[in-house]
């Protein structure tokens, strides 16, 4: 069973935008703290090879497609390949180790989808975003 499409209201007045409902006392606690959220950065993929390959180097060095302002990071901590297909995590010799799921990786070793990785101190999660496009539809 779907949702069913609920459009927003139409704007009217000048803060509409702006502008929220208020919500019921009983929701609301007068001694709620503000909360202080690191900065947030959201990059985008670099384009594919035109064979379908890509590889996305980790680390602290501003050379790297992901960097990473983690002193437990390695200049050039790691590699995502990905052949268009299947995704391989690649290890390149760094000082505190590549982390797949808890476990120290050695050299390599290939991701699923859902797989935890970590580098020094910022763990990221592997997804799909065929399989996290099917998964988000079927929790609404």
């Amino acid at each position: 069973m779907q949702r069913p499409v609920v459009m927003p209201p139409s704007p009217v007045g000048p803060d509409w935008a702006t502008d929220t409902a208020p919500l019921p006392s009983r929701n609301v606690k007068e001694d709620l703290e503000p909360v202080d959220l690191p900065d947030l950065l959201i990059g985008t993929l670099p384009p594919p090879g035109k064979d379908g390959t890509l590889e996305l180097v980790v680390g602290r060095s501003p050379d790297c497609d992901v960097v990473l302002d983690d002193p437990a990071v390695s200049q050039k901590h790691a590699a995502i390949l990905w052949d268009g297909k299947v995704g391989l995590l690649r290890e390149l010799g760094s000082s505190n180790g590549t982390y797949l799921n808890g476990l120290r990786l050695g050299s390599r070793a290939a991701l699923r989808t859902g797989d935890e990785v970590t580098f020094g101190y910022s763990t990221f999660v592997f997804l799909l975003s065929s399989e996290l496009h099917v998964k988000l539809l079927r929790e609404k």
